[in-house]
């Protein structure tokens, strides 16, 4: 939950490391507790090309290369496979799961299946030419890059994590989330708050997306319950 702000103890001298982390601890047992379920992935690869990084004899020869993965993540609300070439090489992964591939190393030409997929599949150079075929399991307004949204799928519902990454704002917005995205339908969503278990109004726009309000103080966590209805038995009779 959160990026670094919040997971590692507090580095002499950081203030805001300090809030974040005290704000973990607190949520922990909360946190182990009622959270479970897996975060969807959809069917597009980032190739994060290790064996370069371990062999080349810069140290940087990718900057900046996971704050620019974050970025990406934090900012377009998208969620990809992350894997690396060791991982296609050895049959870790199979790469006909995925619509397409973001081959990052430019190692069509080094990696035999790669090179085989490529084929068939498109092969992306960058990050942004792979928004096309991924889909925004949420939206927020204000946009904010430094809130950040993790949903965790378990069964009927969704957990939504907002966690508040500045650690001097707080962040006052409408939150828009696509349960379908993560693989839930439903015509009637209800939410609550994850601590307190107090009923959150939510709506629906013309999209189907679900939407509420939130004022997330600097560097605090809230988390969500979005509940879908389950069908009925009636509902689910067919006319005959």
């Amino acid at each position: 939950v959160g990026e670094d702000f919040f997971i590692y103890p507090p580095r002499a001298g950081d203030e805001g490391f300090a809030h974040g982390w005290k704000t973990y601890t607190d949520w922990h047992a909360t946190l182990a507790k009622i959270i479970h379920g897996y975060t969807p992935e959809e069917p597009v690869a980032v190739i994060i090309p290790t064996r370069q990084i371990a062999l080349n004899y810069d140290l940087d020869a990718f900057p900046s290369l996971t704050i620019k993965l974050g970025d990406f993540w934090r900012h377009n609300h998208v969620l990809p496979h992350f894997v690396t070439d060791e991982q296609i090489k050895t049959g870790v992964v199979n790469l006909r799961q995925f619509r397409a591939v973001v081959d990052l190393g430019n190692e069509v030409s080094t990696v035999p299946a790669l090179k085989q997929y490529s084929k068939t599949h498109p092969i992306l150079k960058t990050l942004d030419e792979a928004l096309p075929y991924l889909h925004p399991y949420a939206s927020v307004d204000p946009v904010a890059d430094s809130l950040e949204i993790v949903p965790t799928v378990d069964g009927f519902s969704v957990w939504v994590t907002l966690a508040n990454t500045d650690a001097q704002n707080a962040y006052s917005g409408t939150i828009q989330f696509n349960p379908v995205v993560v693989g839930l339908s439903s015509a009637t969503y209800g939410l609550k708050n994850a601590r307190t278990g107090q009923t959150v109004p939510v709506t629906r726009n013309a999209d189907g997306n679900v939407q509420w309000q939130v004022q997330i103080p600097a560097a605090v966590l809230r988390i969500f319950r979005l509940n879908l209805s389950r069908p009925t038995a009636k509902a689910a009779v067919r006319p005959r």
